[in-house]
């Protein structure tokens, strides 16, 4: 499984090409969703699940770096950008909307550590602007979905990559 791609993966075992960042991913999850809510010890937590996110490292501007999850130094400080949550415990989320399994992702998210990030979305009606600025910035491209949308396995028409024609893997 590549690093660099987009993958599901469940919390305790996220993606890393060492040890540390595996355990760093795993700490963190552990720490995010092995407590009961505050103020709520009789409720059983959450802490087993399965996500959609992507490792990233990032060089020195702050921009992604492929090239970096590749050796044990960038990998240590890669963090995993979770942009959908699929499962939760016994609970199936796929037929839930997209803006509704990322309100849940981002509520289990909120104590996460540094290592994952909750990948945040830009709304509205204007993606033309949008992809012009991340082709500026020289970012891959943009991902769009719709927000009503359900989970679907694979490429559909719920969402779409937009791939920037300049890109280089840095």
């Amino acid at each position: 499984m590549s690093l660099s791609t987009r993958t599901s993966t469940s919390f305790s075992s996220i993606p890393g090409s060492s040890a540390e960042t595996r355990t760093s991913f795993s700490d963190a999850f552990t720490s995010t969703l092995g407590q009961a809510p505050p103020g709520k010890p009789g409720v059983r937590p959450r802490s087993d699940g399965v996500l959609d996110g992507e490792a990233v490292a990032h060089c020195p501007k702050g921009l992604p770096d492929f090239h970096a999850l590749l050796g044990r130094e960038g990998s240590a400080r890669a963090c995993l950008y979770a942009f959908d949550l699929l499962h939760l415990d016994a609970d199936d989320l796929r037929a839930l909307a997209l803006v509704e399994r990322r309100a849940l992702l981002r509520e289990h998210l909120k104590r996460a550590g540094a290592a994952i990030m909750f990948s945040d979305h830009l709304g509205g009606t204007d993606g033309e602007a949008m992809f012009r600025h991340a082709c500026a910035m020289g970012l891959e491209g943009i991902v769009s979905k719709r927000v009503t949308s359900r989970y679907k396995s694979g490429r559909c028409l719920s969402w779409v990559k937009i791939k920037n024609p300049g890109y280089e893997r840095r």
